[in-house]
């Protein structure tokens, strides 16, 4: 008898240790989670630079606010910096861990070829810089994809842009 007991116990203390997290993942499916994770670039200082020298680059700075309840992580990033015709693609693999109610930046730095660089410098005027992408996430509850359709408004600001005119 007392051993028919202490199964039932065991197995009803299995059931009510499983059944919060089933619970928790119903009420938070994927799409909720990525509802809850905002991206944006940051909005103080320079979250666009584009260096035109002789070694050309694009700097970025992507802010990520997790507004869950749950710890998540960063698996990894690819975004796409698109200015005109010229587009680079950052690519983030190291895992960054963000609290709940946090926030965490990312410094995305890549090179840019001698002929994007030089179109950009002929064409610096007049067009919408935006930035699209995907970020892979874990979390306490389950694995989900935060999309990046575009982002645009962005304020770019340039570094040796004469330099480039001088070398043209």
């Amino acid at each position: 008898m007392a051993l028919e007991m202490s199964s039932l116990l065991g197995a009803a203390r299995s059931v009510l240790l499983w059944a919060p997290g089933l619970l928790v993942r119903w009420r938070f499916p994927a799409t909720r989670l990525a509802e809850l994770l905002y991206i944006d670039v940051q909005p103080r200082n320079e979250s666009v630079r584009l260096d035109l020298g002789e070694a050309a680059n694009v700097r970025l700075v992507i802010q990520i606010i997790n507004l869950s309840p749950f710890n998540l992580e960063v698996d990894r990033a690819q975004i796409r910096f698109v200015y005109g015709a010229s587009s680079v693609t950052f690519n983030h693999l190291t895992r960054t861990k963000i609290a709940p109610a946090s926030i965490v930046s990312l410094y995305l730095q890549e090179a840019l070829p001698d002929s994007q660089a030089s179109h950009i410098r002929r064409n610096w005027r007049g067009n919408q810089p935006r930035i699209e992408g995907t970020v892979e996430v874990n979390s306490d509850v389950r694995p989900f994809t935060k999309t990046l359709a575009s982002l645009t408004g962005l304020h770019v600001s340039f570094n040796n842009l004469d330099a480039r005119k001088a070398a043209e």
